[in-house]
């Protein structure tokens, strides 16, 4: 479901999709956001004094089948520098409320999920995305208010409650580290023999040298590797956030709150030989590097 609306949003502003996800960061509001353009427009500029950012012109894309009496969602694009970012303001859901398979593990994501009624959003669209996420960030902090219920990216399937540190950070531009490390497998499901899955596994593994290098120079952040993790016949993939590579052995804490599996929980320090392993990701100068299985998740829109 999630893989079709970022499409969905994606055509919304004329683009094709890419080969990377969709850069965005979505807030779920317990009230109908109602914000007009010029609120809009006012909060872009707090975020952005020093980049005189440009408002282009908006647009509109109606409600979904799943809420027939809700008012359309409205666009506004705004240039920035080099790159076109999009606000979207949507007076429904973000997904069916009747949908109850992509609720997940984190009960207070699901009580999010199930109590909001609307939903905004500020997406990369288009030209250089060096600094992506930090703008993203910059711009959302300004929209965010005591009706924000949840912070969702969709991208890399991670979630945060709001709160005044992570709106701080937001402001500084670095505050994807406050996000609880949701591995998406666990919203798009795909086998585990799927051949894109394991295209993404052999790319991983032939450009570990990569995140090694970057990790030991400590060039980037968030530095993420996943693995799978068996209990008698359930095998679950989750992400590992790194703490030390030492030869052939990755340690770390485990990053996912585990769905499938029961004989390890979110935090637990864990290692893994680099032979099990599955992707890896970090994040550096606002973007991601790697995480070539969400690529491949994200690569076609769900049924």
């Amino acid at each position: 479901m999630f893989a079709r609306l970022l499409g969905f949003i994606a055509r919304l502003f004329g683009g094709k999709r890419s080969e990377q996800p969709l850069v965005s960061l979505v807030i779920l509001t317990d009230v109908l956001p109602n914000l007009p353009d010029d609120a809009i427009v006012a909060a872009v500029k707090r975020a952005l004094p020093v980049s005189a950012p440009e408002i282009l012109p908006g647009g509109q894309m109606p409600a979904p089948a799943y809420a027939p009496d809700a008012g359309p969602c409205r666009t506004l694009p705004v240039a920035v520098n080099r790159a076109v970012y999009g606000l979207l303001v949507a007076p429904f859901p973000y997904i069916d409320p009747a949908d109850r398979s992509q609720d997940g593990d984190r009960p207070e994501f699901v009580d999010a999920f199930r109590r909001h009624r609307g939903w905004m959003a500020v997406d990369f669209v288009a030209g250089s995305s060096d600094d992506a996420y930090s703008v993203i960030g910059q711009i959302a902090a300004e929209l965010i208010d005591e009706h924000t219920c949840l912070l969702f990216v969709p991208a890399l399937g991670v979630a945060s409650l709001p709160s005044p540190p992570l709106v701080e950070d937001m402001r500084r531009g670095v505050w994807l580290q406050h996000f609880h490390l949701s591995s998406l497998d666990h919203t798009v499901r795909k086998p585990a023999n799927d051949p894109a899955l394991e295209d993404a596994r052999k790319k991983a593994l032939s450009r570990w040298s990569e995140f090694t290098d970057a990790f030991d120079r400590r060039d980037g952040d968030n530095f993420s590797v996943k693995f799978p993790f068996a209990q008698a016949d359930k095998i679950e993939h989750m992400w590992i956030e790194v703490s030390s590579i030492e030869g052939d052995v990755v340690r770390g804490t485990l990053g996912n709150q585990p769905a499938v599996v029961t004989n390890i929980a979110e935090g637990q320090d864990v290692e893994r030989r680099c032979e099990e392993l599955e992707d890896w990701l970090y994040m550096r100068d606002g973007s991601i590097v790697g995480g070539f299985s969400l690529h491949a998740l994200l690569s076609e829109e769900s049924p």
